[in-house]
């Protein structure tokens, strides 16, 4: 009876080995995928209800500026890429959305 308990304990420590040895072979495997685009700081402060707050990133707002422009295109381009491997399943999921709806 021991023998069969000591050999179950070394199996389990085996697959539990082989599991966590596998899983970091798949992280080191792993591509790097695109970075996102980092947002600029421009400090804005407001004085409201007699306190200050700031608002890195109130420049945003400017739906007319380049800068703003040129950042959200980028964002969009970022987002492209990270779903791309999901194209498949978004119009699959659409399809069936479509269906549904009584026309």
């Amino acid at each position: 009876m021991d023998r069969r308990k000591s050999s179950r304990f070394l199996l389990a420590i085996f697959c539990l080995a082989s599991v966590l040895g596998l899983g970091d072979v798949a992280c080191q495997k792993a591509e790097p995928g695109p970075q996102p685009p980092v947002a600029e700081k421009i400090i804005k402060e407001f004085q409201e209800f007699g306190k200050t707050r700031v608002d890195n990133y109130y420049w945003l707002k400017e739906r007319e500026n380049p800068k703003v422009l040129e950042y959200l295109k980028a964002e969009n381009k970022y987002l492209e890429a990270v779903l791309k491997p999901t194209e498949a399943l978004q119009e699959k999921l659409y399809q069936e959305i479509v269906g549904r709806i009584k026309q």
